[in-house]
């Protein structure tokens, strides 16, 4: 079993509270959520404080929540959204000296029995006003507990998540240096916001924005996983164990943990950079899908838009580059190239915009233009590009011409997907004039170019083909995925003899899967290329 409290500062407390636990049985409560909305009662600082004696310790209740931001898996709309730590989650309160802020051997816990994360201590006598919860989430999310370092004498409902563990780390070391408890909250919340390149917060932020406070969050846990992420990430990636213990405790000793090992400044861009991977493929659906969602839809896109500004942020710290303000405008910065393919991470910088770092993939030389199909008057964006020292000029779209009988033209969604045409259609090149259906070999050609370029292994070449929305367009091909797939398929010119007993007319171009050619009894989009 994994030690479930890494830093020094937080296992002290734990350590000497567990050899106490048996001597303070009967001063364990174990209870369920209170809804009492005036959760610390009586609790306000008496005039004998100077000298350690409390008034209105007695009979407390102490509520609060456990969160943690959360990405909706299941079916459905997916979603972003702050939920309480699981079922079976312990919560432990450890009652702290007002002078050392060491573990007086006063230990309480309750369990999460609901869904909201809530948990009460009620009837708590203290000597002291100062406590630290901690909520140690059932296996596997055993990596590390998040907690809490609070004054009960402050009112509302104690909040736990990932920021208040942080918090806890860097305060609890500053208090036992003589500085007082307000201050060091302060102190330690911004500290530990600038480490991960957040600035300017609201201290309020969870009530005046939450949409804004979930992808704070979300954004801290992912990079922050509480147990090994082997299901996403490969062993080598796993940002746990010692590199994670390192950061903890460089956060409580120095507010930072930018340069204290190399060991854990390349794990943090690993682990970001996967993430990154994860959003980009949110981005790559097209918003129009979220917008005829509705609220939520729309809700969920804006977070992880967000979300990705936090993780450009969060890198601009560990590259050394420095906070973005109105003087660096426009300033851009090549990170390093990623050594991690999951879900294929194209190349990327950070420029600065509107006050904070923003992520954008590098870009191969393009041309964009546009064209007039003559049939309708549709206008197209187009692209060129120069592939092996020729050219390539493509619609940067998929065709809409509506060709009647052979084209299934849904109004919802053919601003995104285009029209869909039969094989007959094809065969009768449904393109405009002068433009045609293009080859496998075409693709090939493209694709090949491209690959060369950003150096990338053949099965993450087609990555670069997908508009990302915010990070970029870097072929300017403008690709979108088709909703709810993380693929695109389009066709190939039907009548093209690839030297195959099977027929191929279409091409796949996956964002986890690679890209390739297959057969297809199904109408299919047309991305067309100029003769």
């Amino acid at each position: 079993m994994k030690n479930l409290n890494r830093n020094t500062l937080v296992r002290d407390f734990i350590g000497a509270a567990f050899c106490l636990t048996m001597a303070f049985a009967l001063l364990m409560i174990y209870s369920g959520c209170s809804e009492d909305s005036s959760p610390i009662n009586g609790a306000h600082g008496g005039a004998a404080e100077e000298q350690g004696v409390y008034a209105s310790l007695e009979n407390l209740t102490i509520s609060g929540m456990a969160k943690i931001a959360l990405a909706n898996q299941g079916g459905g709309l997916p979603q972003i959204d702050m939920r309480g730590l699981e079922i079976g989650t312990v919560i432990t309160l450890y009652e702290l000296d007002s002078i050392s802020f060491t573990n007086t051997g006063v230990v309480l816990k309750d369990t999460i029995v609901n869904d909201s994360g809530d948990f009460s201590f009620q009837n708590v006598t203290l000597t002291s006003p100062y406590i630290l919860i901690t909520a140690e989430r059932p296996f596997p999310e055993t990596e590390y507990a998040y907690s809490v370092f609070a004054d009960v004498r402050d009112t509302g409902k104690v909040q736990i998540n990932v920021l208040t563990h942080l918090e806890a780390l860097r305060s609890l070391h500053l208090v036992k240096t003589g500085i007082g408890f307000s201050q060091a909250k302060q102190q330690a919340r911004t500290e530990i916001l600038n480490a991960f390149g957040i600035y300017g917060l609201s201290d309020n932020i969870m009530n005046e924005d939450p949409m804004e406070y979930t992808a704070l969050i979300y954004a801290l846990s992912v990079v922050l996983p509480t147990y090994d992420h082997k299901g996403i990430y490969p062993e080598s990636l796993i940002f746990g164990g010692e590199p994670l213990e390192m950061l903890f405790d460089a956060i409580a000793e120095h507010g930072s943990f930018h340069n204290i090992d190399a060991s854990v400044d390349s794990g943090f861009v690993d682990i970001v950079n996967a993430n990154i991977s994860l959003v980009q493929l949110t981005l790559a659906t097209p918003y129009e899908y979220f917008e005829q969602t509705g609220e939520e839809g729309v809700r969920f896109y804006r977070t992880e838009q967000r979300v990705v500004e936090y993780f450009a942020n969060m890198l601009s710290v560990v590259f050394g580059i420095g906070r973005c303000d109105q003087a660096r405008e426009g300033e851009t910065f090549n990170a390093p190239k990623p050594d991690y393919h999951q879900s294929c991470i194209a190349d990327y910088g950070l420029v600065c915009r509107s006050g904070s770092w923003r992520i954008t993939m590098v870009e191969k030389e393009h041309t964009e233009g546009t064209m007039t199909d003559a049939r309708d008057g549709r206008l197209y964006k187009t692209v060129t590009i120069n592939v092996g020292g020729a050219q390539q000029t493509w619609m940067a779209e998929n065709l809409r011409f509506d060709a009647q009988e052979g084209s299934s033209c849904n109004e919802k969604w053919s601003i995104v997907e285009g029209c869909y045409y039969s094989n007959e259609a094809l065969m009768d090149n449904v393109c405009p004039d002068g433009w045609r259906v293009p080859k496998s070999t075409d693709w090939e050609t493209l694709l090949s170019s491209v690959r060369d370029y950003y150096a990338v292994p053949e099965g993450t070449v087609q990555f670069y083909l997908f508009d990302m929305a915010d990070l970029g367009n870097p072929v300017g091909f403008g690709l979108k995925v088709q909703v709810g797939s993380y693929t695109t398929r389009l066709a190939i010119d039907p009548d093209e003899d690839i030297g195959e007993t099977d027929v191929k007319n279409s091409v796949y171009l996956s964002l986890v899967e690679g890209y390739g050619f297959s057969e297809s009894s199904e109408r299919l989009p047309v991305r067309c290329i100029k003769n």
